[in-house]
C-alpha cells in the first residue's frame, strides 16, 4: 500500500470540518500505520491537490499542521519527506542513552568527540560538591540511533568516583554500565531540566538537522543511592526525533 494510501485520501465537502483538517487527519492516519517508511518522499503537491480536488493553499495548510507535529518535513529540492518516528523520552526513567535505545529495540552507538580530564569551575564544583583539588572527566559524544545522529551529549563526572574511566571505550560502552559494574557506583535518582532551543551551527552540522528543526535540551544532575552527586550531563536531542513525556498527578485536596 504505502503511498497509494495517501493518493486514495478523499475529502467530504458536506462535512463541517475544514478540508485542510480532513486532509491532515487522513494523511496522519496513513503515516501512523507505519506503511510508509521514514525518508519516503510523498507525491508532488500538484499531484496531491489535484487528486484531492482542493486548492494548493488548502493542501499546504494541511501539510503545515503535519510538519508542526513532526510527521513530515518539507525540504527544498526534495519535496515532502516522511519524518523518522519520534522516540519518547520519559523523564521519570533514569536510563542511559544505550539502555533507552535497547529497550526500544534500536541499536545505540556513539562517536567520542572529546575526552579530557579538567579542573571544574566554581558552578560545576558546587553542583558536584567537590573540593578545589578534585578534577572531573568531561566527555562529549555524538549519540546515534540505528546509525542516525540523534543527540549531542556532554557528561561531567568526578574522577574520584571512576579513576580509570579513560581506559574504557566510550564509543561502544555505556557510562552507566561502567559506573555500576566496574566501579561499584549505585545510581539513585536524577533531576532534569528540559528546554526547547534553536540549535547552534555546530549542532546543526553534527546532528544533520533539517532547516526548521529545534533541539530538546535536557540538563540532568544524577545522584547515587546515598545522594552523592554523580554527574552533570547536558544533552541536545533532535527535536524532530524526540518528545518528552511528563506524568503529573493532582494532589489530593485537604
Amino acid at each position: 500500500m504505502g503511498i497509494d494510501q495517501i493518493l486514495a485520501v478523499r475529502v467530504n465537502r458536506a462535512d463541517a470540518k475544514p478540508l485542510y483538517a480532513q486532509i491532515a487527519e487522513s494523511v496522519r492516519a496513513c503515516l501512523s500505520e507505519g506503511a510508509i517508511p521514514p525518508g519516503a518522499i510523498l507525491p508532488p503537491e500538484r499531484v496531491l491537490y489535484e487528486r484531492f480536488g482542493v486548492h494548493r493553499l488548502t493542501l499546504r495548510q494541511a501539510f503545515s499542521i503535519l510538519e508542526q507535529e513532526g510527521l513530515i518535513e518539507r525540504r527544498r529540492g526534495r519535496g515532502t519527506v516522511v519524518s523518522p518516528r519520534r522516540v519518547q523520552k520519559a523523564p521519570h526513567e533514569l536510563r542511559s542513552f544505550t539502555e533507552d535505545m535497547l529497550a526500544r529495540g534500536s541499536m545505540a552507538s556513539s562517536r567520542v568527540l572529546s575526552f579530557r580530564l579538567t579542573t571544574p569551575g566554581i558552578a560545576l564544583r558546587e553542583s558536584l560538591q567537590l573540593p578545589e583539588d578534585q578534577q572531573v572527566f568531561e566527555i562529549k559524544r555524538l549519540r546515534l540511533k540505528d546509525g542516525i545522529p540523534v543527540a549531542l551529549e556532554k557528561v561531567q563526572i568526578p574522577r574520584y568516583l571512576c579513576p580509570k574511566l579513560d581506559n574504557f571505550n566510550l564509543a561502544t560502552d555505556s557510562i552507566y554500565r561502567i559506573l555500576e559494574e566496574e566501579f561499584g557506583v549505585h545510581l539513585g535518582r536524577g533531576v532534569e531540566e528540559i528546554s526547547a532551543l534553536r540549535p547552534t551551527r555546530m549542532q546543526k552540522q553534527l546532528l544533520n538537522l533539517p532547516r526548521s528543526a529545534v533541539i530538546l535540551q535536557i540538563s540532568r544532575r544524577t545522584y547515587t543511592t546515598n545522594d552523592t552527586p554523580l554527574e552533570v550531563t547536558t544533552s541536545a536531542y533532535r527535536g524532530d526525533f524526540y518528545t518528552a513525556v511528563v506524568q503529573s498527578v493532582r494532589a489530593e485536596k485537604r
